[in-house]
């Protein structure tokens, strides 16, 4: 997927991230402000999107409490935090407004 891609499926869905998989599993996310960094720096949106998303980012477990998911982000200073089964499959993301 290129970045002009990913940034068309955020303004499509209306949502302020992707999470990235191979075969299933989490390995990346691109956010809305990875894509508004990108356009001020006006970087070819033809660009593999693997380039600039976060790898392997920093997850909660789908049986965490909201508590250890504040905690997680806080701590972290994150504002989006993938959600992930056991097995490494996304189930959705926290996200702080």
């Amino acid at each position: 997927m290129s970045v002009g891609d990913a940034i068309h499926v955020l303004r499509q869905h209306r949502t302020g991230a992707l999470l990235v998989t191979e075969q299933g599993k989490l390995v990346g996310i691109f956010t809305e402000r990875d894509a508004l960094r990108l356009m001020a720096d006006e970087t070819d949106w033809s660009q593999p999107l693997s380039k600039y998303m976060v790898s392997n980012p920093e997850t909660i477990s789908s049986d965490a409490t909201v508590g250890q998911a504040i905690e997680k982000m806080a701590k972290g200073k994150y504002r989006r935090l993938p959600i992930v089964y056991a097995n490494g499959r996304p189930t959705g993301n926290c996200k702080v407004s």
